[in-house]
């Protein structure tokens, strides 16, 4: 987990940070879904929105460097 402060920290450069409405609109769901702590559900609301901001960026990251290196590994095999 010591990762994910600073992999979302250059996210954020690339793309926003969740708002407060969606992380509010995320939390309400989960409310609606049987959550009963409202602290809970907003905690979890924003990680799992972080979460998919780190994923998006970590896919985005290897297909930009996947041709660098398929590139690379072959420079090395020949």
């Amino acid at each position: 987990m010591s990762l994910s402060k600073p992999l979302i920290q250059i996210a954020a450069q690339y793309a926003p940070l969740p708002s407060h409405e969606e992380i509010a609109a995320l939390a309400q769901k989960f409310w609606e879904q049987g959550g009963q702590n409202s602290e809970n559900n907003w905690l979890l609301a924003e990680a799992q929105l972080k979460a998919e901001l780190i994923s998006k960026f970590a896919n985005a990251l290897q297909k930009s460097i996947s041709p660098a290196i398929q590139e690379l590994t072959g420079q090395l095999v020949e």
